[in-house]
């Protein structure tokens, strides 16, 4: 029996990535740095923001990743970052139906908490854990979050889009529904993965209530 849904962020409950480019590159360019190419920076996922800042600019990642946050709640004063249609209402029936709920994102703590706020689904996710500079570790804040809600990798079900997120989940064992609805989903890179369920829709959610 289930008992809890935990949610990845970015692709999953909102379109965040054009907040991401339009912060990094403001970033660069006001502290007078090359920017890389968006296809090396999207290569370097893995580790959240500041690992990554600290791939390209070295000694000055740090500064480069205070100026990113910066950065990221400028643009989110003008940019309109939504959830995905229909998410609100299913995740309200969610916690109805009496369902522990969680959230883990392989970003930066600071990105989390500006783009969650923004989207206004704080009160959904009780419970957050983000990534870390080292690299991915998706799998250890899974077996925290079980640990912390007090149930096993069979009573919940992971909601993520990237292929990545399959691996994890598989690794724990842990059923992922991975999250097709995005325009930007590679829903035959899943497909290869096999997950549990490929959702092409937000309301398809509701078929695992």
């Amino acid at each position: 029996m289930k008992k809890a849904f935990i949610f990845d962020f970015d692709g999953t409950l909102a379109e965040t990535f054009p907040v991401f480019e339009l912060a990094i590159s403001a970033a660069f360019k006001n502290l007078g740095a090359k920017m890389p190419s968006m296809e090396e920076i999207f290569a370097s996922f893995g580790p959240c923001e500041i690992g990554i800042f600290k791939k390209f600019c070295g000694s000055r990642g740090d500064e480069f990743f205070r100026e990113y946050i910066r950065c990221t709640a400028e643009v989110l004063k003008t940019y309109n970052l939504r959830a995905f249609d229909g998410l609100e209402g299913v995740l309200e029936d969610i916690v109805k139906a009496g369902y522990k709920t969680a959230l883990i994102t392989g970003k930066s703590k600071e990105s989390l908490e500006l783009t969650l706020n923004a989207i206004g689904f704080g009160r959904f996710f009780p419970v957050r854990r983000w990534g870390d500079e080292s690299g991915s570790i998706k799998p250890k804040n899974l077996r925290d979050v079980f640990a912390e809600l007090g149930i096993t990798a069979s009573e919940a079900y992971y909601v993520g889009d990237s292929v990545q997120d399959v691996r994890d989940c598989k690794e724990v064992g842990v059923d992922i529904l991975s999250a097709g609805w995005a325009d930007c989903a590679r829903i035959a890179d899943l497909q290869k993965e096999g997950p549990t369920a490929i959702l092409r829709s937000v309301g398809d959610l509701r078929r695992y209530i």
